[in-house]
C-alpha cells in the first residue's frame, strides 16, 4: 500500500530558527521538542515514514 505524500513545509529562517532553538533548550516540555523536530525535518522534505520512525 503506496503511503501518502507529505505535506509541504515552508518555514522562513527566523521559524526555523526558533524551532531550533526549542530543541535545544532545557526546560521546554519533551511534547514541544517532539513537536519541532517533526516540523523541521517535514520542512527538510523527510517522508512521513521517516519521521514516524
Amino acid at each position: 500500500m503506496a503511503t501518502p505524500k507529505a505535506i509541504a513545509i515552508d518555514l522562513w529562517e527566523t521559524e526555523a530558527a526558533e524551532l531550533a532553538s526549542r530543541l535545544r533548550r532545557r526546560k521546554v516540555s519533551r511534547a514541544d521538542a517532539i513537536r519541532a523536530e517533526i516540523v523541521l525535518l517535514a520542512a527538510e522534505g523527510v517522508s512521513n515514514l521517516a519521521i514516524a520512525e
